[in-house]
């Protein structure tokens, strides 16, 4: 009776040893669905679930994005230099990479690829646990120049979480994803010389330099927006400048102006020419840099000019 006993519950404790190792295996294999902190309870879905050697097909069935990080230039720069400005990458969860290079003056550069499923799961991992943990929260580092990075997580809804914003020298987990992302540029062919989407891009104008009432116009200014949309305005000499129409341009124009812009800030085109007149109109011709600062392309005169007088020539009869 005592062995059967005996036997009977080393069978019980034999099962019982299965039950706990099969679920400490499934804690390691599978993410835990909430996490408490001291604010809130942070959940997710079936989407977020991975596995031990990559990610699992639910993960990677959605085409939206899974991951974001900006890489910035907090340098000294000179504005009428083409320095390049940031690098953002995004990452989808069908294991898409996009990265996007942003230049002064060349504009855009973009490029895709597709992630391996290890540093897949390296850029998701590390994206989740430092949402659900908040793991910078409380981080910081000093600095005066040099680049920065940003990281934003996606969830399965499509909601963006902040996870970290600042220079990131020194933390490893940061640096690992950022090694990771950097990586995948050799994988990809960029197209080059990509206008922005939106924003403003040129500024042109000119002043009539004849005397004139005080409440009589002036001048006019275009400004011309990268989505093709350009404004006209009245200017003014003593009340506020009024916006007389809005039209919208073809892509060829908007490509004209973009390669005049950028191209005379490289070569300096216009650096050093002047013209020596007493009266008539004053033409000015800025470009709104990536960084958000003007440059001056041209102050002055433009009657012998056929470069600039074509351009100024081109904006007037897109209003006629």
């Amino acid at each position: 009776m005592k062995k059967i006993i005996s036997v009977f519950l080393a069978t019980a404790l034999l099962a019982g040893l299965t039950a706990c190792t099969y679920n400490i295996d499934k804690d390691i294999d599978i993410k835990v669905k909430t996490s408490m902190n001291t604010d809130e309870t942070k959940e997710t879905d079936e989407t977020d679930i991975t596995q031990k050697d990559g990610p699992s097909d639910d993960l990677k069935s959605g085409d939206t994005l899974m991951f974001s990080a900006r890489n910035g230039n907090w340098g000294e720069v000179c504005i009428t230099d083409d320095y390049w400005q940031s690098t953002n990458y995004e990452v989808y969860y069908d294991g898409t990479i996009k990265c996007t290079k942003s230049y002064n003056l060349s504009g855009l550069s973009v490029g895709t690829t597709t992630l391996s499923d290890k540093d897949y799961k390296k850029i998701y991992d590390f994206a989740y646990d430092a949402y659900t943990n908040d793991s910078f929260s409380d981080y910081s580092e000093d600095g005066c120049d040099g680049d920065n990075w940003s990281f934003v997580y996606y969830d399965s809804d499509e909601n963006a979480h902040d996870l970290y914003s600042g220079y990131a020298y020194g933390n490893d987990d940061m640096t690992t994803i950022e090694d990771i992302l950097e990586s995948y540029q050799d994988d990809m062919e960029f197209t080059d010389d990509q206008m922005p989407d939106s924003g403003e891009m040129l500024r042109i104008s000119w002043y009539s330099m004849e005397p004139c009432d005080q409440d009589s116009m002036i001048g006019e200014e275009y400004i011309i927006y990268y989505d093709n949309t350009v404004e006209l305005y009245s200017l003014y000499n003593s009340k506020n400048n009024e916006l007389s129409k809005t039209i919208t341009i073809s892509d060829d124009t908007l490509k004209y102006l973009w390669n005049f812009s950028k191209d005379s800030i490289k070569e300096q085109t216009f650096a050093g020419y002047s013209e020596n007149v007493d009266d008539g109109d004053i033409w000015m011709f800025e470009f709104q840099s990536g960084s958000g600062q003007y440059i001056t392309i041209y102050y002055g005169y433009i009657y012998d000019n056929e470069q600039l007088s074509e351009v100024a020539d081109t904006l007037k009869a897109c209003f006629e």
